[in-house]
């Protein structure tokens, strides 16, 4: 489903994202539209890009990675951090509908963030 060619789930996360501000929701610092060019491009959609911050892992590839051991501290900071984010949302009516370890970015200091609020909806 679109709309004006573009996917309703991210247009739903841009304005869900655009309402949010928590330290460990990713936080959506702009956006950028690029409109295929007429001659070349056979695109006919254009294509929009989301600017977040960098963040250097998801905890799936972490969690894959045999070569990465949590200690029990990490894993408890990480849990505060997850449930932080989870209670910002929830005290904000919101249900992130895909939590899963890909959508939970991590950073090399050890800052946790939810993403991917494509399904997320108000309730």
């Amino acid at each position: 489903h679109e709309k004006d060619g573009f996917p309703i789930t991210a247009l739903r996360e841009i304005k869900l994202l655009k309402l949010l501000s928590h330290k460990n929701i990713l936080k959506l610092e702009d956006m950028a539209v690029e409109h295929p060019s007429r001659s070349t491009d056979k695109r006919k959609k254009p294509i929009m890009y989301m600017v977040t911050p960098y963040m250097d892992h998801d905890l799936s590839g972490l969690l894959d990675n045999p070569s990465v051991h949590f200690k029990e501290a990490q894993i408890k900071c990480y849990l505060k951090q997850l449930l932080q984010g989870l209670c910002y949302l929830h005290d904000n009516h919101i249900l992130h509908r895909d939590m899963k370890a890909a959508n939970l970015l991590i950073d090399n200091h050890g800052i946790l963030q939810i993403a991917d609020f494509g399904l997320a909806r108000h309730y």
